[in-house]
């Protein structure tokens, strides 16, 4: 494993990476990622994505020995059911416990009879945007969505 260190250890930071590369032709020997912890070769944090595996792995070595393992499936759906405290019978709305990137939605089947009036916003710093009805978008970040009447 190749390693390129600079910085200044800090207690609190943050950090963004893009990667570049073709998903559909990479392996696993082609992990990208960023050390966001470095304490020496034997000390550290590493955050990768592994393209064909279609993960975000975090592995820490301690002492010379990888002692843990994460990783998240970045392809992986969740449903959502709607909020009963700020939902209704016109408005259904769906809370996050944290700010979420969304960049499609999958609607289910029971949906598709709702009238046009009817749109799907999402909530952002305390205001309600519209959403594109399509099912991929640009991805927004997000608090909450709400769907009902316009």
């Amino acid at each position: 494993m190749r390693r390129a260190v600079k910085g200044v250890p800090m207690d609190a930071y943050e950090f963004s990476a893009q990667v570049y590369g073709d998903a559909r032709t990479a392996s696993s020997d082609e992990r990208r990622g960023i050390l966001p912890v470095y304490v020496d070769g034997n000390n550290w944090l590493r955050a990768a994505i592994d393209p064909e595996a279609h993960q975000f792995i975090v592995t820490r070595q301690r002492d010379g020995e990888q002692d843990e393992r994460w990783s998240v499936d970045l392809t992986k759906t969740k449903r959502l059911y709607p909020d009963a405290t700020y939902s209704d019978s016109f408005t259904k709305r769906y809370t996050f416990r944290v700010p979420t990137l969304i960049g499609g939605l999958k609607r289910d089947d029971m949906d598709q009879s709702l009238p046009e009036s009817w749109r799907l916003t999402y909530e952002r710093n305390g205001t309600w945007w519209a959403l594109p009805t399509d099912t991929a978008f640009a991805p927004v970040v997000a608090e909450a969505l709400r769907q009902g009447l316009v």
